[in-house]
Parts: C-alpha cells; sequence; structure tokens
C-alpha cells in the first residue's frame, strides 16, 4: 500500500471517530494522515475545525491560511477562515472575508448566515437582518435561522415582519420561553394588547416568571382598563421577586394607569431589596 493511500485510510478513520464524538482520535489519525501525505487537504481542513471546537481558533487560523494560499477560491474554507476571525474578535477581518466567500457563493446559506452574525455583531441590523432573511429563503425548514430572522428584524426595528416571523417560530417551537416573551414584548410594541396578554398567559402556564407577571399586570392596568387582575398579577410579580427601577417608573407614569393609590400601596408593601455591593478589590 501506497503512503498515499495509507493516508488517506488514515483520513477515513479520522472522520468516522469525528462522527461519534471521538475528537481525541480523530486528531490522532487526522495527524497520521497529514504526516504521511502533508497536502491532503481534507485532512488539514477537518483538523482546523476540530481545533475550532476545542477553542484553539487560532491553530485552526494557521491551517486554513495554509490551505487557501494553494486554494483561494474555496467558499467552504474561506466561511471556516471567517468563523475563526470572528471567534477571535477580529470582526472587521471576518466581515471581509464573510463577503469574499459569499462573492464566490451567492448561494450559501451558511455564508449568508454567519456574515449576518458577525454583522448584527457589530450592530449594522439592517444589513444583518437583510442577510439572514437570504440564508432564511434558502432553508426555510431551519427553525434557528427563523428565530434569528426574527430577532434581527427586531433588531432592525421592522416590528411587523418580525412579529410574523416570531408567529411562524413559536408554531413550530411552542415552548421556547424567550421567544414567547419576545413576542408578547413586540404585541405591545404594537399596541396588540390582547395578543399580548395571550402570548404572555401562555408563558405564564409554563412556570413562574416574574418579569412577564409585571408586562402583564401593566397592560391590564392601562391599556386593557382591568384593574382586579392587573393588581392581582402585579402583587405577584413583586412577591416574586420583581425590580426593574425603569420598568416601575414606566407604569406608574402612564397617564392611563388605573387604581394608582392601590398600585402604590403595594409597591410600599414590597419595597425593592437594595442592591447587593460588588465585592472590595483585593
Amino acid at each position: 500500500m501506497s503512503r498515499n493511500d495509507l493516508a488517506t485510510d488514515y483520513y477515513d478513520l479520522g472522520n468516522a471517530y469525528a462522527g461519534i464524538g471521538k475528537d481525541a482520535k480523530a486528531l490522532e489519525y487526522y495527524g497520521k494522515a497529514i504526516s504521511l501525505n502533508p497536502g491532503l487537504a481534507s485532512a488539514n481542513y477537518n483538523l482546523a475545525r476540530i481545533y475550532l471546537k476545542q477553542g484553539k481558533a487560532a491553530d485552526a487560523l494557521t491551517i486554513l491560511r495554509g490551505l487557501l494560499a494553494k486554494d483561494p477560491s474555496n467558499s467552504k474554507m474561506l466561511d471556516t477562515e471567517g468563523y475563526c476571525l470572528y471567534v477571535l474578535d477580529r470582526k472587521t477581518e471576518a466581515l471581509a472575508i464573510f463577503r469574499r466567500a459569499l462573492g464566490i457563493d451567492p448561494g450559501s446559506a451558511t455564508i449568508l448566515n454567519n456574515l449576518a452574525v458577525v454583522e448584527h455583531s457589530v450592530e449594522d441590523f439592517a444589513a444583518a437582518y437583510g442577510h439572514v432573511l437570504q440564508a432564511y429563503h434558502i432553508v426555510p425548514d431551519n427553525t434557528d435561522i427563523l428565530l434569528r430572522v426574527a430577532e434581527y428584524a427586531r433588531d432592525a426595528n421592522a416590528s411587523v415582519p418580525a412579529i410574523r416571523y416570531f408567529e411562524d417560530y413559536v408554531q413550530k417551537k411552542p415552548d421556547d420561553i424567550a421567544a414567547l416573551t419576545s413576542l408578547g414584548d413586540l404585541y405591545t410594541q404594537e399596541r396588540y394588547f390582547d395578543r399580548a396578554l395571550s402570548a404572555y398567559t401562555l408563558v405564564l402556564s409554563k412556570g413562574p416568571n416574574a418579569e412577564v407577571l409585571f408586562k402583564k399586570a401593566s397592560i391590564e392596568l392601562t391599556a386593557a382598563d382591568d384593574p382586579e387582575h392587573g393588581l392581582k398579577d402585579l402583587e405577584s410579580a413583586l412577591k416574586a421577586g420583581f425590580q426593574d427601577p425603569k420598568a416601575v417608573a414606566h407604569l406608574l407614569a402612564a397617564e392611563d394607569l388605573q387604581s394608582k393609590s392601590e398600585v402604590l400601596l403595594l409597591f410600599q408593601k414590597y419595597p425593592p431589596k437594595p442592591a447587593t455591593p460588588e465585592p472590595a478589590p483585593k
């Protein structure tokens, strides 16, 4: 058997171990493959992927740049290089690499999604929303990307499409408390108060949640004109330890606040706990 054939066998064994999550053994066999055939690009690439998974992004980047020196138009390797740079907090470089990869493979949902993640991290919310939406159109059954579309639409102040995408998402993932809460918040923002109350009630049906109780009470005590339930939910939220001075001030300043005297009595009955002091530096 030739050295190259043996290298290929070791590479295949590395893939088998990687496929069952045995990264240490995968690294061993990728290393053996590379020692026999240093030019085996697939083994080097998979080695870089495991290094990245292990938090060794700088080592992975070194391997990838060696590979890309020989294959500069490989969009898959460029995408992984971009992700390494993002992990290393070199975001400007990561953006440039992802855009280069996208120019080579404009139909890649993976590249579009990764580019959107970096754009969002640098607060270019409109661009992030546009790119992740393109990714979703390519892979419409991917619920992780659907959630990202909803979140990025919200952050880009595209509230109406954000509501639609959150609604689609919670139809598929009805136990996602964070998504249901975000949907309720968007309903509130757009003054769909009945829908907001329904969303918050669904969240509360899945377990106690002081923050959501307060949000529900705030609607009941104002727009919904339901002070009986509002006072009950407010007391439950305060009993559960809800503390958010900004939210409390916003509620007390509402012109349509019902039963304001009873509300004030509840805040007196359950005063905010003093903040825990930061430990003194040693």
